[in-house]
């Protein structure tokens, strides 16, 4: 008894008043309010569904107001219907890792369908797959907009086209007939992976860079911007093409059938390696180019195939400062007004041609040296082949 007693006491002067005493059992006055936070705070965003984002007789749902949305979960398309159509500026669509997934027709993310309502624009899509449509995205009314981290897969004919200002970031492309990402407006396009397609990735500007193509066609297409740092694997045609005054700087190529072509005026490959094409290495096609301090390694698959050639009828292609090896064929100039200076070619895979120069072009003079050196031919007549320069001298072209 008095041990029961001693311990009721020690707890009952130790413990604070606030937690010995209750508290008082009436409600204030007035109405009864919540006090967590509102579901509009705890998920701001819209969820895209029947309710929220009812569709119409072409599409299964419709964002008709500015916002951010977002799935709930993948969604499956119908036959004679597109997925998601953005009729609003400034909508950001986050899949959350989710599928929109296509019937094997129409358009997986598409905008408003007339030329005569006002385009759309500010639009950002991220992290998820758009798959099974015949379009992934077409967007050619879209003044702007954002891709990140999206996936468009095996849709039937484009993976995705705009015709506004593109960002696209770390998205894959793959399985398109004709092209994974093509952009006929202004575009940067970084750190993307296309595989499978006709064309990989094609811009008619902007920036191509740090990128990846790997069994297209054509691995990257470019009208007037750069592409950069990138590499193209595989592809049947060829690995860049340059459509007009675009430039190749500092790109890898490996296999597949020509390493750069060159269909356009102005166009320059400049601080590329080029292995294993089956093609020519760079084949310049048009008018202005510069082809300078590029490396040619094992192209070609007959005699017919040359580390860098010029076809007949371009003019002022200016190609210096590049080296060639064990490939059929070395440098090629079949056009006229041409520049060939500083470059170096050596280890023919046959008796063929280190250098060949029809009259009209100016060629620096050409030391041949080794005895596997090539034949070398400035044809008869050529004016501006320029044999007295000094052998020291930097424009001096070798054969080995």
């Amino acid at each position: 008894m008095k041990r029961r007693a001693i311990i009721s006491f020690v707890l009952a002067t130790s413990l604070p008043v606030s937690a010995a005493l209750p508290g008082p059992l009436t409600p204030p006055p007035g109405a009864i309010s919540p006090t967590g936070k509102p579901l509009t705070e705890i998920e701001p965003r819209i969820a895209i569904n029947a309710t929220n984002t009812p569709g119409d007789a072409t599409t299964l749902f419709k964002i008709t107001a500015p916002g951010s949305y977002y799935l709930t979960g993948d969604i499956v398309g119908v036959s004679g219907k597109h997925g998601i159509r953005i009729d609003a500026d400034d909508v950001t669509i986050d899949f959350n890792g989710f599928t929109l997934r296509g019937p094997g027709s129409g358009v997986g993310l598409i905008d408003r369908d007339t030329e005569q309502q006002p385009s759309i624009k500010n639009i950002t899509l991220r992290n998820g797959t758009v798959t099974g449509w015949n379009y992934g995205l077409s967007m050619p009314y879209c003044q702007s907009a954002r891709v990140e981290h999206m996936n468009f897969a095996s849709n039937a004919l484009y993976g995705t086209t705009m015709n506004g200002a593109l960002v696209a970031i770390g998205c894959t492309l793959s399985g398109s007939t004709y092209v994974g990402l093509e952009n006929q407006g202004d575009g940067v396009v970084i750190n993307c992976l296309a595989s499978g397609n006709g064309t990989g990735i094609s811009l008619d500007s902007g920036l191509i860079a740090d990128c990846f193509a790997r069994g297209n066609e054509y691995g990257f297409a470019m009208a007037q911007g750069v592409v950069r740092e990138s590499l193209a694997t595989g592809s049947t045609s060829a690995g860049i093409e340059l459509i007009g005054r675009a430039a190749a700087v500092d790109c890898r190529v490996t296999s597949g059938g020509r390493g750069v072509e060159i269909v356009g005026h102005g166009a320059v490959v400049e601080g590329c390696s080029i292995t294993s094409a089956s093609d020519h290495g760079i084949m310049v096609g048009f008018n202005d180019a510069r082809v300078v301090g590029n490396s040619i390694t094992y192209c070609g698959s007959s005699s017919s195939h040359s580390a860098i050639h010029v076809n007949s009828g371009v003019q002022r292609a200016h190609i210096e400062g590049n080296s060639s090896w064990d490939c059929y064929r070395g440098i090629i100039a079949e056009g006229t007004q041409c520049m060939i200076v500083g470059n170096r070619v050596g280890r023919l895979r046959g008796p063929y041609n280190t250098y060949y120069a029809v009259p009209g072009n100016v060629v620096g003079p050409i030391v041949t040296a080794g005895t596997n050196a090539g034949t070398v031919s400035v044809l008869t007549g050529s004016p501006n082949y320029v044999a007295s320069f000094a052998a020291t001298d930097p424009h001096t072209n070798i054969s080995c």
